[in-house]
């Protein structure tokens, strides 16, 4: 069963660039791992800040391998360590009529 996250990024103020460069960077590299069917990522039309990354993935367990890639790390620690996040919300996501 496919598994769907949305994550809600807000930029902090002045980081909206930087958040989004390093948000692409991982979209790159993550739509070539195995079981990745979906990484897209948008920016809010009405608000440069807030930015949302829609990914769908074959199994728990490739989301699982993704988790560990070494590009996710270096995203987490920029995330986390160069003040350009100022929230995140993951959603995990099914179809309005339920699980597929």
């Amino acid at each position: 069963m496919s598994v769907r996250l949305a994550a809600l990024f807000t930029a902090a103020p002045g980081g909206e660039q930087r958040l989004r460069e390093v948000l692409e960077s991982d979209a790159r590299s993550t739509q070539s791992e195995a079981g990745a069917e979906r990484f897209e990522l948008f920016v809010s039309a009405g608000d440069a800040r807030r930015l949302v990354l829609i990914e769908q993935w074959r199994s728990q367990e490739d989301l699982d391998a993704h988790k560990t890639s070494d590009h996710r790390n270096e995203t987490h620690a920029a995330l986390h360590g160069e003040d350009i996040l100022e929230d995140l919300e993951i959603w995990r996501c099914e179809p309005r009529d339920g699980p597929a």
